[in-house]
């Protein structure tokens, strides 16, 4: 069994490699989607396009891995529901974010996309809560 900072670590970068699999390679009713070009955009806003865009995607999964672990003891389910659970949490907060930028117009006009994200998040959250053990202390 890996220690719970090396499974951090790891479970992020499978993850990440799942989700990228998956936008590429995506299915009806979906569409493929280059998961490249919308990290190098938050790359541009954010470094200034600096950072290499691989070294930006597993950052923002890193952030994205410790929102697992911030949660991780307050969810009281099985490993596999705590993934899905804190999957559904991501989204909601995500569609909040949306809201305030978009109306809902925009937002039931992208709801495809939306489905998109929300099973991406699904894979992500999956992939971390199978790989990734906290352990409570000393490790």
């Amino acid at each position: 069994m890996l220690s719970s900072k090396i499974s951090f670590f790891f479970s992020t970068l499978l993850g990440i490699i799942f989700v990228v699999f998956y936008y590429n390679s995506n299915f009806y009713p979906f569409e493929s989607i280059n998961l490249v070009y919308y990290v190098e955009s938050i790359n541009l806003v954010l470094t200034g396009d600096k950072v290499n865009w691989k070294i930006s995607l597993y950052l923002l999964g890193l952030i994205f891995t410790f929102i697992y672990h911030l949660l991780f003891y307050k969810i009281k389910t099985p490993i596999f529901f705590k993934g899905f659970i804190t999957s559904l949490i991501v989204f909601i907060a995500y569609l909040i974010i949306l809201m305030l930028f978009f109306d809902i117009n925009r937002l039931t006009y992208m709801y495809i996309y939306l489905i998109q994200d929300l099973l991406a998040l699904f894979i992500f959250y999956l992939t971390v809560s199978l790989i990734y053990r906290r352990r409570k202390v000393g490790d």
